[in-house]
Protein backbone atom coordinates (compact mmCIF):
# COMPACT_ATOMS: atom_id res chain seq x y z
CA UNK A 1 0.00 0.00 0.00
CA UNK A 2 1.17 3.53 -0.78
CA UNK A 3 1.61 6.58 1.40
CA UNK A 4 -2.05 7.58 1.35
CA UNK A 5 -3.56 4.12 1.62
CA UNK A 6 -4.66 2.30 4.74
CA UNK A 7 -6.51 -0.82 5.76
CA UNK A 8 -9.82 -1.09 7.62
CA UNK A 9 -11.02 -4.51 8.76
CA UNK A 10 -14.66 -5.39 9.55
CA UNK A 11 -14.57 -8.88 11.11
CA UNK A 12 -17.75 -10.81 10.38
CA UNK A 13 -19.29 -8.08 8.22
CA UNK A 14 -20.85 -8.87 4.87
CA UNK A 15 -19.60 -7.05 1.79
CA UNK A 16 -22.85 -5.06 1.71
CA UNK A 17 -22.48 -3.98 5.35
CA UNK A 18 -18.81 -3.03 4.88
CA UNK A 19 -19.67 -1.10 1.71
CA UNK A 20 -22.40 0.84 3.54
CA UNK A 21 -20.02 1.74 6.38
CA UNK A 22 -17.26 2.80 3.99
CA UNK A 23 -19.68 4.91 1.95
CA UNK A 24 -20.75 6.74 5.12
CA UNK A 25 -17.09 7.31 6.03
CA UNK A 26 -16.38 8.61 2.52
CA UNK A 27 -19.31 11.02 2.60
CA UNK A 28 -18.48 12.22 6.14
CA UNK A 29 -14.81 12.92 5.44
CA UNK A 30 -15.60 14.90 2.32
CA UNK A 31 -18.34 16.85 4.14
CA UNK A 32 -16.17 17.64 7.17
CA UNK A 33 -13.34 18.84 4.95
CA UNK A 34 -15.71 21.08 3.01
CA UNK A 35 -17.23 22.50 6.22
CA UNK A 36 -13.72 23.23 7.53
CA UNK A 37 -12.95 25.01 4.26
CA UNK A 38 -10.08 22.64 3.51
CA UNK A 39 -8.98 22.16 -0.09
CA UNK A 40 -11.28 19.72 -1.90
CA UNK A 41 -10.18 16.12 -2.06
CA UNK A 42 -11.53 12.74 -3.02
CA UNK A 43 -11.68 9.47 -1.09
CA UNK A 44 -11.61 6.23 -3.04
CA UNK A 45 -12.00 2.77 -1.55
CA UNK A 46 -11.50 -0.78 -2.79
CA UNK A 47 -13.23 -3.48 -0.76
CA UNK A 48 -12.39 -7.18 -0.67
CA UNK A 49 -13.86 -9.99 1.37
CA UNK A 50 -11.72 -12.76 2.85
CA UNK A 51 -12.86 -16.14 1.56
CA UNK A 52 -11.81 -19.63 2.55
CA UNK A 53 -8.50 -20.57 0.96
CA UNK A 54 -7.36 -16.98 0.40
CA UNK A 55 -4.11 -15.66 1.80
CA UNK A 56 -3.66 -12.19 3.23
CA UNK A 57 -1.72 -11.36 0.06
CA UNK A 58 -4.70 -12.48 -2.05
CA UNK A 59 -7.13 -10.27 -0.13
CA UNK A 60 -4.86 -7.23 -0.21
CA UNK A 61 -4.22 -7.68 -3.94
CA UNK A 62 -7.96 -7.88 -4.59
CA UNK A 63 -8.61 -4.74 -2.52
CA UNK A 64 -5.79 -2.90 -4.31
CA UNK A 65 -7.18 -3.86 -7.74
CA UNK A 66 -10.55 -2.47 -6.70
CA UNK A 67 -8.97 0.71 -5.34
CA UNK A 68 -7.20 1.26 -8.66
CA UNK A 69 -10.55 0.70 -10.43
CA UNK A 70 -12.17 3.33 -8.20
CA UNK A 71 -9.45 5.80 -9.13
CA UNK A 72 -9.73 4.90 -12.83
CA UNK A 73 -13.50 5.46 -12.73
CA UNK A 74 -13.01 9.02 -11.54
CA UNK A 75 -12.20 8.71 -7.84
CA UNK A 76 -14.41 9.53 -4.87
CA UNK A 77 -16.23 6.19 -4.84
CA UNK A 78 -16.40 2.72 -3.32
CA UNK A 79 -15.68 -0.29 -5.53
CA UNK A 80 -16.51 -3.79 -4.33
CA UNK A 81 -15.72 -5.84 -7.46
CA UNK A 82 -13.36 -5.89 -10.42
CA UNK A 83 -16.10 -6.35 -13.00
CA UNK A 84 -19.04 -3.95 -13.44
CA UNK A 85 -21.26 -7.00 -13.99
CA UNK A 86 -20.42 -8.45 -10.56
CA UNK A 87 -21.68 -5.71 -8.26
CA UNK A 88 -22.74 -2.06 -8.62
CA UNK A 89 -20.28 0.76 -8.01
CA UNK A 90 -21.45 3.27 -5.41
CA UNK A 91 -20.70 6.88 -6.29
Amino acid sequence: MGKKEFLIVFPGASMAAASDIIERIREATVSVAAAAELPPFTASYGLAQWRTGMTLTDVLARADTRLMRAKHLGRDRVVTSESPAEEPVAS
